[in-house]
Parts: structure tokens; sequence; C-alpha cells
């Protein structure tokens, strides 16, 4: 009679801590595991780091840039144009950026918002700022050139290979994934050149 007590009310319990999972593509509806994002962050290798970020569910990759964009609005050396372009990409960032499937709103932030952006922001920031802030989750490392096997660079980005500059078309097997390009959420579709 005691097991059966037990039993009921352990899963009294677990039925009662369960939420519903809604699909609410504004919100983030997936658990985020900060301890994942601070290990993303704290590779220095830039293939491993690349690896890493894709094992991260939408919402971690979500929680990462926003976390990257709160401490550049924290930079006290931003000016007002400059911080209020940062503003206006937080305001258009949502999870379903960082899914993996296609989705309209993907589809409107890639081809329509990040396009009339990066025409905009040429204006506030350098190329370093650019490549610094939304580029690299965390502006410590840039990609170099190299013999390395995976892709590393997205063809139709602005920035991305570092001081060679030019992201050079290869067969890239694993050229779905993303992982590279603005805010990372473009596929690895090329690799580095090297300096000549």
């Amino acid at each position: 009679m005691k097991k059966i007590v037990f039993i009921f009310i352990a899963s009294l319990a677990m039925f009662s801590c369960s939420t519903n999972d809604i699909d609410n593509k504004d919100n983030v509806s997936d658990k985020v595991n900060l301890i994942k994002i601070k290990n993303v962050l704290e590779i220095n290798d830039a293939i491993s780091k690349r690896v890493a970020y894709r094992l991260l569910n939408q919402s971690e990759k979500l929680k990462l840039w926003n976390d990257k964009l709160e401490l550049v609005l924290a930079n006290n050396n931003l000016n007002s144009k400059q911080k209020q372009c940062i503003v206006e990409l937080q305001k258009e960032l949502k999870v379903s950026v960082f899914n993996n499937g296609n989705d309209d709103y993907k589809a409107y932030f890639k081809n329509i918002f990040v396009k009339k952006y990066l025409i905009k922001i040429q204006s506030s920031f350098t190329m370093s700022d650019i490549e610094a802030i939304f580029y690299n989750p965390d502006s410590n490392i840039i990609s170099g050139g190299g013999s390395n096997d995976k892709c590393n660079c997205n063809k139709g980005s602005l920035v991305g290979c570092g001081a060679s500059g030019s992201c050079e078309d290869k067969r890239c097997p694993d050229a779905t994934a993303t992982g590279c390009g603005f805010l990372w959420a473009w596929e690895c579709n090329g690799k580095c050149g090297l300096l000549e």
C-alpha cells in the first residue's frame, strides 16, 4: 500500500511540474544551459568553437548573442548612433533566426533585414568593429586560413576570414551546417584562403 501511495505522489509531482510545450517563436521556449554557452565562449580554437556552437539549441544561441549585444551596449565608448544600431538588432533577434529549419521570419531576417542592416552599420562602425561585434560570439578569435578540411566561412558574408578576407568556394561536406557569417546564423559553405 505504501508503494502505491508513493508512486501516486511521485507521479502527481512529476505531472504537476511539467509544462505544456507551446511553440512560440518569439519567446525562448527551449531550456537554456548557461554552462554550455560559457564552454563555447571559452574555446579558443575557431573550428572547435564552431562545432561546439552547433551543439547549442536555438534558445542558447539567442541567449549567447543577446548577452554579447548587452556587453557591447554597456561599452561607454559607443556613440548614440552605434547604440541605436545595436538596439535595432536586439529588437529583431528571435529564436527562429537560429533554428535549423526554414521559417518565414528567419527568411525575412536573413534576406531582408540583415542586408539593409549591414549597409546601415557600415557608416557607424569600422570593419574591424563589425567583425568583432557581429561575426564573432566572443571577439577573441578571428578565422584564419589553412589547409583545414572543415568549412569555416560563408561565401556571401561581408567579413569573416580575418586578414585574408577571402572565403573561397570549396567542396564542403558540411555546407548546410550553420555557424558562419553574421551572428553565425549562416551556413559554412567556403574555406578561408591563405594570404599570398
